[in-house]
């Protein structure tokens, strides 16, 4: 993303990678451009499958050290918890009501979530 402006309260101009440059006429011209780029990152080299999943999920990290995890429902009450390992893991989640639950990661300071919906 490209950012460009005369104060901090107001946006001149941008440029993002998709859509290209934005010009919102609030100045006649940028007089500096500053690229800024977000990368994603994928600690864990997650996998959930399938998804949704009906009885069992099989979850699979790339990652060299076992991880913690917690498993929220969409209003962010806790499920489940516990330790994956450095291999695939599955999970029955035949217990779990239909809807929209998140697993969540943690080994140290890498942090990462997964969205999966339950559907029987």
């Amino acid at each position: 993303m490209l950012g460009c402006h005369s104060s901090y309260d107001q946006l001149r101009c941008y440029e993002d990678s998709i859509t290209g440059f934005h010009n919102f006429n609030t100045a006649p011209s940028c007089n500096y451009v500053l690229r800024v780029e977000v990368k994603e990152v994928d600690p864990f080299k997650l996998t959930i499958v399938p998804n949704p999943v009906s009885s069992l999920m099989e979850i699979r990290i790339g990652y060299n050290e076992s991880v913690d995890y917690l498993i929220t429902n969409a209003i962010g009450q806790e499920i489940k918890a516990g330790v994956l390992g450095i291999e695939t893991e599955k999970m029955d989640c035949r217990n779990f009501n239909n809807g929209v639950y998140f697993l969540h990661l943690r080994s140290g300071n890498q942090i990462d979530y997964r969205k999966f919906v339950v559907q029987h």
